[in-house]
């Protein structure tokens, strides 16, 4: 199995599998600490019908000495339930 088989199925259908989630919590976590804060960050919203707080994890990328915050999962996000 390749890491584009091991991706395509913990997000299949554009969902994050039980998996995924668990990753992504464990790792929004690991951020919120400032662990990462280099590579890392946690980008925190609030959600639009439920008014609960929603973590994202994101990347930070350096491009000619600009930093630029990155979806993990790419441009076409859906957010977690």
């Amino acid at each position: 199995m390749t890491k584009g088989d091991f991706t395509r199925w913990m997000y299949r259908g554009g969902r994050p599998n039980w998996i995924a989630r668990a990753m992504n919590r464990i790792g929004a976590t690991i951020a919120s600490f400032g662990i990462t804060s280099n590579i890392m960050v946690t980008l925190e919203t609030t959600g639009r019908t439920s008014g609960r707080t929603i973590s994202q994890l994101m990347v930070v990328v350096i491009v000619n000495g600009q930093r630029y915050l990155v979806s993990m999962l790419g441009e076409n996000v859906m957010p977690m339930r």
